[in-house]
């Protein structure tokens, strides 16, 4: 019987052979793994490549676009159903001999020209076995070196040496599979910029079965990486290090899978600082970098991925430019102070009194220094309400009695400025400064 399918042999026209076989044993993986006791087998024998399951059957039905029961299954790689339509129209078209035998039948495709079409079509012949067979055999016309050559693009028939398995897919570490990207076991693309092999496990395919979107390749094989670092950083660091420093896919979107503070982010960290030493910080611009140089401190320029993967340890440019800004580069004890600058002190000091004489602990903790930043007049250590006065403030009593307000009032707010907190201890201390002021003068003696 001639059954002539309404799918014209232009569809994927750049699909081949090898899309073919792949779509062939994509369906009788997929049938295994419904109904383990299909089991399926795949075995070249005098120039024909059978694929079989055990126990199967496939209907005629089986030929119609959108009627196979895999449609819409996450569990199964082939989930659009048309696998074997595609793969009957690239052998016939390519004229590729292919035999399918279900049970009872037997299908033996081609591309005719179809008349009530216009075009040429995708035929299946039937015709009935003699005797009922046990399970679904299809068979493909293709020599021996050809399907050796395909045989690596499934991993369940030609499995990794040497791999480490994760909840999210596979990190393949065959040097010959470098950069090849598997979906459920079978080869969909060849990464340009990945440094590993990965079989994926949860990514959206196209028609085409190839993976939708950079973004998605990126993100699962960083999360494959992420769980091979956090197994074992000892042996994975330095290899992901080298992957970040060179900018590989493969570590695009690590920092997203990374634990904040975990030891997988703590090993990168200290790898960075082994290669390029115990002050480097992470920058992403020569601006940054001369910025650092400034303060003393070494900025290493890399990429955003490796930035953003140190940021928690190693803090972030920004981060780390406000705290070396206000780094005391020397301090001053008063036999450094010149006789003006004692003076200031003293009366700065005497001013004060009516505020330190409450909060007496906090004002004696305060240093007279030289900042980073030459603009800081003052700091205060919310851990230790130790008080940093700039040195350049010992010139005017007026100077040194604002900053000493201001810094003293995040020592006993423990608040940061601009906060409610710091506000209100400003305004509490100049209040008191103001009443001690305002207060009658007793005449002396």
């Amino acid at each position: 019987m001639k059954h002539v399918l309404p799918i014209s042999t232009s569809y994927v026209s750049s699909w081949g052979i090898w899309e073919a076989v792949r779509e062939l044993i994509q369906n009788a993986a997929d049938e295994a793994q419904e109904r383990p006791e299909h089991v399926m087998t795949v075995e070249h024998v005098d120039g024909w490549l059978h694929i079989a399951n055990k126990g199967a059957d496939l209907g005629i039905q089986a030929l119609l676009i959108g009627g196979s029961d895999k449609a819409g299954k996450r569990g199964l790689r082939g989930q659009h159903g048309e696998g074997l339509d595609l793969a009957l129209l690239c052998a016939a078209r390519a004229g590729v001999e292919v035999r399918v035998s279900t049970k009872t039948d037997v299908w033996t495709p081609c591309a005719e020209y179809a008349e009530q079409y216009g075009a040429r079509c995708l035929v299946v012949n039937t015709r009935k076995h003699v005797k009922p067979r046990d399970g679904v055999k299809i068979s493909i016309h293709i020599d021996k070196d050809s399907w050796e050559s395909m045989r690596s693009k499934f991993l369940f028939l030609d499995p990794p040496k040497e791999q480490i398995e994760s909840d999210s897919g596979t990190l393949i570490l065959d040097a010959n599979r470098k950069g090849m990207i598997y979906v459920k076991g079978i080869y969909v693309m060849t990464g340009h910029n990945t440094s590993f092999g990965f079989d994926l496990r949860d990514v959206t395919l196209d028609r085409d079965r190839r993976v939708i979107g950079s973004f998605d390749l990126q993100w699962a094989c960083s999360r494959i990486i992420q769980n091979a670092l956090s197994r074992n950083p000892d042996t994975y660091t330095e290899p992901v290090m080298n992957l970040l420093e060179q900018g590989s896919d493969d570590v695009r979107f690590l920092h997203s899978h990374l634990e904040t503070g975990g030891e997988a982010r703590k090993s990168l960290a200290k790898a960075f600082r082994a290669r390029h030493g115990e002050d480097a910080m992470a920058v992403q611009s020569l601006a940054e970098s001369q910025q650092l140089a400034h303060f003393g401190v070494k900025g290493v320029v890399v990429n955003e991925a490796t930035a953003n993967v140190l940021a928690s340890e190693l803090g972030s440019y920004s981060d780390a430019a406000a705290r070396l800004r206000q780094r005391p580069t020397a301090l001053y004890g008063w036999d450094d102070l010149t006789d003006a600058e004692k003076a200031v002190y003293e009366d700065g000091v005497r001013r004060m009194a009516p505020v330190a004489g409450e909060h007496m602990a906090e004002a004696c903790k305060l240093k007279v220094c030289d900042f980073a930043d030459k603009s800081i007049e003052g700091t205060c250590d919310l851990a230790t309400s130790e008080i940093h006065v700039s040195r350049r403030c010992m010139g005017n009593v007026f100077d040194l009695v604002e900053v000493m307000v201001h810094e003293l009032a995040h020592a006993v707010s423990s608040a940061n400025d601009g906060t409610v907190g710091h506000i209100r201890a400003i305004e509490r201390i100049w209040r008191k400064l103001y009443e001690h002021a305002s207060a009658p003068k007793t005449e002396p003696g």
